[in-house]
């Protein structure tokens, strides 16, 4: 069973905002892991900047959303885009804290 992964966030700043630099500078190199990553099947994508910045799934335009399918959970947990998250984000943008004023778990 394929595994659908959706995340929800309210950024701080708008996206075009000197201040989330950090975060929109480092997307290109996160979804280029992801998708060479094994048990990776599809994300959602805008026709702009390979990414979903630009797509607007609320009316609040600093709510942004990004969405991948795996193949399975262990694909998941396993793939090399997690230590590149836990390991080179933490470093490169200083935690997601200082871009989201708000990210809604799942099950929150």
């Amino acid at each position: 069973m394929h595994l659908a992964l959706i995340n929800i966030a309210k950024a701080k700043y708008p996206m075009d905002d000197p201040r989330m630099s950090g975060f929109v500078n480092n997307l290109d190199a996160v979804n280029k892991a992801a998708d060479r990553s094994p048990g990776f099947i599809w994300r959602l994508i805008d026709n702009v900047a390979n990414s979903t910045v630009s797509i607007r799934a609320f009316e609040d335009p600093d709510i942004i959303t990004n969405m991948a399918v795996w193949r399975d959970l262990e694909s998941l947990k396993t793939t090399p885009t997690a230590p590149f998250i836990s390991g080179y984000l933490p470093r490169a943008m200083t935690g997601l804290a200082n871009w989201m004023a708000r990210t809604w778990p799942c099950g929150g």
